[in-house]
């Protein structure tokens, strides 16, 4: 019967994959392809290319490059990308599963393996810096956990270094998580001096082989000015800046519709019981059946009545996430021996994620929530706890430990997704992005969109795309040229450190300049040097239904 259950819990977990692989794409997934385009055509890390989170490329260039070399085409490469990723973390969720099961029991591990199987912090299936932030420091824990509780290896203890080491590349600012690590060996490690200096040792070897190789590459003095260049280019730092409550609103009004749900949802289940209408049974079913509702419900209605710009892309998961870490807190003081150590050990790893992630970031409080992985999966541990000691014959007691955890994992299983089924209303049948599923004015768009770019674009061209809201970088993609700009980040900001850029490599100036329009309509603006400089040293050759054209004099 347990095993029964746990495939039932798989195969939800699939399907939830499964469509989320096909529908749910986002321009920044356009922009982890285009970066790692870029490499794979030539262009070097930190001199040609400027991009914020070009370290994170090594997971997609190989990916991308495994494509092109089998199938000899870009076509169909973002789902096979999505389905290489979800592979992946299922992979880490068994291994994850076997690691915790001994020390936590099976319903624990399964439940920690299919929230990690199922969410994302972006919510896309792809290997870009968000998805695999999470995916490394799960394995870094994965590999301190078997080092201290399974035998300790030396083996072991460097794979967690190097496990850090790549989530370094992949997030510079988690860096920070080697205090955590460190001290997670203090506490528990039984030779202390000699683990800490094992692993700072790695960890320090592979940062100056990587810092040295572009060292002695492009001098230390370069190498500086271009990783100015780079932050001073990130247009992270020209999106809105949250401050006091501001920063916490969004999480605190979702904690509290979610509490309020739980407590009409009780409520009318404890009016129905006492007035003897529902077993207890039945009542906890019709219970969730409520909250499951209400919350659906204020998904749906909240935008129309909540008017915030990040509130029509808001996930209950990132609320549902939060709600389980301080739903765990209720049972730590019950925690001993083996299980203390997993739970210290994934806390800690996960807050310096967290603060990572916060560094880099000045959006709302909400949207580093999200990466709390690590922190929802061992808060299971505590709650299992509290739950087992609460329900040793107290019915009602158990029943409002569950329920609230119960509705917290349903929701966070199914917000998964930046897509829902109302947008499959199509898939697009060219270019990197066939097979995705998607509405029909997208669909029409890659159609006609890539057939003028076959149709103009050359191999020699150096193209700029000049549009400063909703790019969607995959279109560097849909057919072979050279990138004429320093970033194809998909925000991007066209400073005249493009001037700069060029003067350092003139072979990078765009001989073509791309302006999404409709039925001939530019709906982009343009800062006014840029418009000059259009005006001036171009000439509109071509102008289409999706796209215009303008040509180098």
């Amino acid at each position: 019967m347990k095993k029964k259950k746990e495939l039932i819990f798989w195969a939800v977990a699939w399907l939830i994959n499964v469509k989320s692989i096909f529908l749910d794409y986002c321009a920044d997934s356009g922009y982890t392809f285009a970066m790692a385009q870029r490499l794979l055509n030539g262009d070097r890390l930190f001199r040609e290319m400027w991009e914020p989170h070009q370290t994170s490329v090594f997971v997609m260039a190989p990916i991308l490059k495994l494509f092109e070399t089998v199938f000899q085409t870009r076509t169909g490469v973002v789902l096979f990308a999505h389905v290489v990723m979800t592979l992946s973390f299922f992979v880490l969720s068994v291994f994850l599963k076997k690691t915790l099961e001994k020390f936590t029991g099976n319903n624990v591990a399964i439940c920690a393996a299919i929230l990690l199987f199922v969410l994302r912090p972006k919510m896309v299936q792809l290997p870009d810096y968000s998805n695999l932030c999470i995916f490394f420091s799960v394995l870094t824990f994965i590999f301190l956990i078997r080092y201290l509780l399974v035998k300790p290896r030396i083996g072991t203890l460097i794979a967690a270094a190097l496990s850090l080491c790549l989530i370094v590349l992949v997030y510079p600012s988690c860096v920070l998580l080697w205090v955590p690590s460190i001290l997670v060996l203090f506490l528990y490690s039984a030779r202390k001096w000699r683990d800490v200096l094992t692993f700072t040792g790695c960890c320090a070897l592979c940062g100056a082989l990587f810092a040295g190789y572009f060292v002695l590459s492009m001098g230390f003095g370069p190498w500086l000015e271009t990783l100015s260049k780079i932050v001073h280019a990130d247009t992270h730092s020209l999106e809105r800046t949250y401050s006091g409550i501001a920063y916490f609103e969004e999480l605190l009004l979702g904690l509290l519709i979610m509490g309020i749900s739980w407590a009409v949802g009780l409520g009318i289940s404890f009016l129905l019981e006492k007035a003897k209408l529902q077993s207890k049974p039945k009542t906890v079913f019709l219970q969730c059946i409520l909250v499951t509702f209400a919350l659906c419900l204020a998904k749906v209605l909240l935008p129309s009545v909540y008017h915030h710009q990040n509130v029509a892309f808001w996930a209950f998961g990132n609320i549902a996430i939060f709600a389980v870490i301080l739903l765990g807190l209720t049972g730590v003081k019950l925690l001993q021996d083996q299980k203390k150590v997993i739970y210290v050990t994934g806390m800690l790893l996960s807050m310096g994620v967290l603060l990572s992630v916060g560094l880099l970031t000045n959006l709302s409080f909400i949207t580093i929530v999200g990466y709390l992985h690590l922190a929802c999966m061992v808060s299971f541990i505590p709650l299992s706890e509290f739950i087992t000691k609460r329900s040793e014959g107290q019915y009602h007691a158990a029943r409002i430990s569950c329920f609230p955890l119960y509705c917290c994992v349903f929701v966070i299983m199914f917000s998964q997704g930046i897509n829902s089924l109302g947008n499959a209303e199509n898939y697009v049948r060219k270019g990197p992005l066939f097979g995705v599923v998607t509405s029909l004015n997208a669909c029409n768009e890659m159609k006609y969109g890539i057939a003028e770019w076959e149709g103009n674009i050359k191999v020699t061209d150096q193209v700029l795309i000049i549009q400063e809201f909703g790019l969607d970088p995959i279109w560097y993609l849909v057919t072979d040229f050279g990138v004429g700009t320093y970033s194809v980040i998909n925000t991007p900001y066209y400073s005249e450190d493009m001037k700069e850029y060029w003067k350092a490599y003139p072979q990078k100036e765009p001989t073509v300049l791309a302006v999404p329009c409709y039925q001939g309509l530019e709906s982009t603006g343009m800062p006014k040097w840029l418009y000059e400089k259009r005006e001036n040293e171009y000439d509109l050759k071509y102008k289409g239904t999706y796209w215009n054209f303008y040509f180098k004099k």
